[in-house]
């Protein structure tokens, strides 16, 4: 089970788009500001050990896409639309790689 998490540290910054803001969702409220991905300090870099940008080994090591094969387990994949720090796309990335791998996948989507 994957719970709108980040699986392609690489596109999180494209995926939030410029001037992302912080959603009403309970993980939103315990940040004080959305840094962009690339940012230093940012939770993306921090969770990497180094800026997203200047890691790209530190990435697709962490990019639970790159692991998807033939035969993975099946997996439910969840994402809430008030969730801006991990933009939907990234659960949409997990999804596509599971099926497109052959393997069986759920996607739910809520928008509350």
């Amino acid at each position: 089970m994957d719970g709108y998490w980040p699986v392609n540290f690489g596109r999180i910054a494209t995926d939030r788009g410029d001037g992302a803001s912080l959603g009403t969702d309970a993980e939103s409220l315990e940040i004080s500001e959305l840094l962009p991905a690339g940012h230093p300090d940012s939770s993306e870099s921090r969770f990497l050990g180094a800026p997203v940008a200047t890691s790209p080994d530190a990435m697709r090591r962490a990019d639970p896409v790159h692991y998807v094969r033939p035969s993975c387990p099946a997996f439910l994949i969840l994402h809430g639309g008030p969730d801006t720090p991990i933009p939907s796309q990234q659960s949409q990335y997990l999804f596509h790689a599971l099926e497109d791998a052959g393997n069986e996948a759920s996607w739910f989507f809520s928008k509350t």
